[in-house]
């Protein structure tokens, strides 16, 4: 997902998305845009913000009639330039859980998204909002392969309908 830095054309499709909302926001004209950025772990079916003050603690996720699900307490952080998303990104990224394996010395063992969410305020239209998960990341599942005991992933069996919840 992150490819590689160089040469440009081996970069991955979380760069290349990052760049695409900042080419697209330096573009537009008569508007203002605010560009915000989270990024959440889940983890043993616990979930963690891995931006916020406290990266240990556990929020809950909750239902909201208008605005949908979502985690209470995520911290925001404005972002104003493609370095700054990967700043940041690479800051939760040195927050999530590891752990070591045969096939990965920092093998993850949680499921984390990384969301990216833009206002817009054109002039004379009024205010628009959009959200997109330009990357998400989740950890290899051959335990086998990577010398890991599934009793030690106990996150495996409620993974994929936690991650459908918060995507949808």
């Amino acid at each position: 997902m992150q490819g590689l830095p160089d040469p440009p054309c081996q970069r991955g499709i979380i760069p290349r998305a990052f760049e695409h909302v900042f080419e697209s926001v330096q573009c537009a004209e008569n508007t203002k845009f605010l560009v915000r950025a989270s990024y959440l772990e889940i983890y043993n079916e616990d979930v963690r913000d891995l931006l916020g003050a406290d990266t240990k603690q556990k929020l809950e996720l909750k239902e909201h009639p208008e605005k949908g699900v979502y985690v209470k307490g995520l911290s925001m952080h404005t972002v104003h330039s493609v370095a700054q998303c990967e700043r940041v990104m690479e800051t939760g990224w040195k927050n999530r859980a590891v752990g070591y394996t045969l096939m990965n010395k920092d093998s993850s063992r949680s499921h984390s998204i990384f969301t990216i969410s833009i206002e817009i305020y054109a002039v004379g239209t009024g205010l628009a909002v959009g959200r997109g998960w330009p990357a998400y990341a989740e950890p290899g599942s051959h335990f086998c392969q990577e010398g890991v005991s599934p009793l030690r992933s106990p996150e495996n069996p409620m993974a994929n309908w936690e991650k459908m919840t918060l995507t949808t």
